[in-house]
């Protein structure tokens, strides 16, 4: 639920809104950035449960137009800014805008048996040939998870051909019918899996949007999906989980997963499609 709107008035003889691509001599934005009216804002009050979201900045008259700043290209390190500055929508008006391209991950999966369970198999369920979609986002947040980053995944490729196996286990938990419980007999589940499987996974970081399409804070003030990335990266190597990553079923523990094997080579044979169902937006 938003509050009703705040105004704010601020001036002095100097200010500095520094650019991020000028390190050791700054230069300022022509007016405030976001994180900077917050951290205005905050200082008159600040609660733990209540996040201000600034909007919009009023401008002297003086302020006539926007210096033109070309960014510097840098080849190590192709991932652009995440917060531009306010951008002048007239002589005296400035809105806040972010231009953030996702940040990619990537990290190989393999193991003896895998389940990516089809809806419209029943209770003999059979697996998909590859990961669904939502089975690649729970792989990528077992790795780590932030509240203020949205992974979304984008490819999976195949790098074994394809085996189906027959397997069969025995139930005993509480979702049996009520008289095998009674008798402590268990449910037999048969189901089609994959065996001696091996994907590589590619996903993009991104903001987590709000609501009204506004990308969360993060809680450092960083840039949360490039920080993200670097700490994605660093515990795949170290392999440190946030939760223990799985081949669809909890009972299919992987044997390998981390950075992409060199030995490792795209199997040309399989290319799959699977259907992917969107929820339509009002």
């Amino acid at each position: 639920m938003l509050s009703d709107p705040i105004c704010l008035r601020v001036q002095g003889p100097f200010a500095c809104f520094t650019m991020p691509e000028f390190h050791v001599e700054r230069v300022s934005y022509p007016a405030i950035t976001p994180s900077a009216a917050c951290g205005i804002l905050e200082a008159i009050l600040m609660k733990p449960s209540q996040n201000p979201n600034p909007q919009r900045v009023s401008t002297p008259e003086t302020m006539k137009s926007r210096p033109t700043i070309r960014r510097r290209k840098h080849t190590d390190s192709p991932a652009p800014p995440t917060e531009t500055g306010p951008v002048l929508e007239s002589s005296t008006a400035v809105r806040f805008t972010r231009h953030m391209k996702p940040y990619p991950l990537q990290l190989e999966i393999s193991g003896p048996t895998a389940m990516w369970t089809r809806p419209d198999t029943g209770s003999s369920p059979v697996s998909y040939v590859a990961p669904t979609f939502s089975a690649v986002k729970g792989i990528f947040e077992s790795v780590l998870r932030w509240k203020s980053v949205r992974v979304r995944p984008v490819k999976v490729e195949i790098c074994r051909p394809i085996q189906f196996h027959r397997y069969v286990t025995n139930y005993g938990g509480p979702l049996r019918a009520s008289d095998a419980m009674a008798k402590g007999a268990s449910f037999q589940l048969f189901a089609m899996v994959l065996v001696n499987v091996c994907y590589r996974l590619h996903a993009e970081a991104d903001w987590n949007r709000g609501p009204n399409g506004e990308p969360a804070e993060s809680p450092d003030g960083q840039c949360a999906p490039h920080a993200f990335q670097d700490a994605f990266n660093c515990r795949l190597e170290n392999g440190q989980w946030f939760y223990t990553p799985c081949l669809g079923w909890k009972e299919f523990a992987p044997d390998y997963v981390g950075p992409f094997r060199t030995e490792t080579r795209i199997c040309g044979s399989e290319d799959h499609v699977i259907a992917v169902f969107r929820q339509r937006s009002n």
